[in-house]
């Protein structure tokens, strides 16, 4: 018997609130959320990569990053990596980037229930 999306939206919402979730409850919400976040990431980078791709504002702010920041943190790594190699890897890397602080940004909500005393 298939569980429907409301039936499972139902169970996380239990699960979320249960002041005393057991370990298995709380794997299933982290399944649920690395799923979510899967999918997401996966549709970002498909739609916006080829958005963005070869984007003057993009190959700009990429290029000035390489000189502000990027270079000397290549090197203290001890990465040999070209200016040119490394505004390619920026450009296919920037739609998981922007995934990252979106994704940060949802899960620092999660705090607000503590911060309020809820």
């Amino acid at each position: 018997n298939m569980l429907s999306p409301q039936d499972i939206k139902q169970h996380l919402l239990t699960i979320i609130f249960d002041e005393d979730p057991t370990v298995a409850d709380l794997a299933c919400v982290v399944v649920a959320f690395a799923l979510l976040w899967f999918i997401f990431f996966s549709i970002v980078k498909f739609t916006v990569r080829p958005l963005i791709h070869n984007k003057k504002w993009l190959l700009d702010a990429i290029s000035k990053d390489y000189e502000r920041s990027a270079k000397r943190q290549l090197k203290d790594l001890h990465i040999d990596m070209t200016k040119d190699e490394f505004i390619a890897f920026a450009v296919r890397d920037w739609p998981r980037m922007q995934s990252i602080y979106l994704q940060h940004f949802v899960g620092s909500f999660f705090c607000i229930p503590s911060i309020l005393g809820i």
